[in-house]
């Protein structure tokens, strides 16, 4: 959250034109999923492993209120110094991350450290829900125990589950499927025109989070149902104490290890899409722009002054170096019927003639198709989204009449 409240990445961002804050939200809120599974996790651990202190605790005369306060009050000094102390190292490495962040974008920045007071009161408020719900989950037991079930060892399922393979084959199925629509093309799967993105990615992730719960939580007890009745293998060794203990725990460890492969899943496959969208974006970039550098409206001095400091640069060649005019307007679209949203009312676009283009296609070794013929109010439009789109919205966009707006 500090990076993403950081003023100088934001003033950036806005600069690229990209939702980097976005990025780094998203980010956070997968951390917070992590850090609130395992605090809720371990917190639940803890809580049973005491449970005879807080049946002593009983047994000696306090109130169920009283342990409660107890409770709650070491739920708040372990939460405040744990706030205050990440808190405080998130300021102190602050600008140690961003620096990492600059080196890794290849960006010449001088960075500061920053005291983000938005991403204090984010952290804080986190902490805050983590702590309420810890806290009440541990007086909801103090409530909901007896003495006796306090002071009992084990908790142990009444009846042992014992699988289902329509469940297990479902869970499959589920994950089948969100593989399957996750490796579909989404620019020419019919799947993907019907969903949409958002829809789409929302129903990959509904279908493999559910299918890995039904798989791990009743595969594990068919496995273990067919251990335990091959008696070969369940009187060799061990196993007889092993295998009729995980039978008992079944179902509680298999909603641990489902949340856990979920969770691992998820941030590999965020880590692996953010890799992809940084690698297709420099290659996007460097396709769009062919010119290492472009600069506008600079005087002949700075020209001097960009020329000299080219030719002192020993490591690079100057390939060619070149002047353009081009004219810079908006799109209106009466119809309102565009295959793009990028293509909606207002979006900006930079247009060059037709002997303009000619000219600089052949200077950059016709990377583009050569255009010639064009009537006057035709355009063409020139990047990757003219050919990596579906076939049917290509027929939609040419078929769209779209006015021209210069602005004065």
């Amino acid at each position: 959250m500090s990076l993403a409240n950081n003023p100088l990445i934001r003033k950036i961002f806005i600069k690229w034109e990209v939702i980097g804050a976005s990025l780094f939200s998203s980010s956070a809120f997968i951390l917070i999923l992590f850090v609130g599974f395992f605090i809720f996790y371990s917190n639940g651990y803890f809580l049973k492993r005491r449970k005879r202190e807080l049946g002593l605790y009983l047994l000696l005369g306090l109130r169920k209120s009283q342990i409660s306060v107890i409770l709650v009050i070491e739920n708040l000094l372990v939460y405040c110094a744990s706030l205050i102390t990440g808190i405080l190292s998130g300021i102190f490495f602050s600008k140690l991350f961003s620096m990492l962040l600059f080196w890794i974008v290849d960006l010449r920045v001088n960075t500061a450290i920053i005291l983000s007071g938005k991403a204090v009161f984010d952290t804080i408020m986190i902490f805050a829900i983590v702590m309420a719900v810890t806290s009440f989950y541990a007086v909801s037991m103090v409530y909901r125990y007896s003495m006796l079930r306090l002071f009992q060892t084990g908790d142990r399922e009444k009846n042992t589950p014992r699988g289902s393979v329509c469940l297990t084959l479902l869970g499959f199925g589920l994950i089948g499927f969100g593989y399957y629509l996750a490796l579909e093309n989404i620019e020419t799967s019919a799947i993907w025109q019907w969903l949409r993105f958002f829809r789409g990615f929302g129903l990959i992730l509904i279908c493999v989070v559910v299918g890995t719960w039904l798989v791990i939580r009743f595969s594990m007890p068919l496995g273990l149902r067919f251990f335990h009745k091959r008696k070969a293998i369940y009187y060799y060794g061990t196993n007889l104490l092993t295998i009729t203990s995980m039978r008992s725990r079944v179902k509680r460890n298999a909603n641990t290890l489902a949340m856990i492969a979920v969770l691992s899943a998820t941030t590999l496959t965020i880590i692996g899409a953010l890799s992809s969208f940084y690698s297709g974006t420099i290659d996007d970039v460097k396709n769009e722009n062919p010119s290492s550098y472009q600069f506008l409206n600079l005087t002949p001095e700075k020209q001097d002054e960009v020329e000299r400091i080219i030719r002192r640069s020993s490591g690079h060649s100057l390939n060619y170096q070149t002047e353009s005019s081009y004219v810079s307007a908006a799109v209106h679209n009466p119809t309102k019927r565009m295959p793009y949203e990028f293509y909606s009312n207002g979006a900006q676009f930079s247009f060059i003639s037709e002997r303009e283009f000619s000219r600089l296609n052949r200077i950059e070794g016709h990377k583009n198709k050569a255009i010639s013929g064009l009537e006057d109010g035709e355009a063409v439009f020139v990047g990757r989204d003219s050919f990596r789109a579906p076939e049917k919205r290509r027929d939609r966009l040419k078929k769209a009449s779209l006015s021209i707006i210069v602005g004065r």
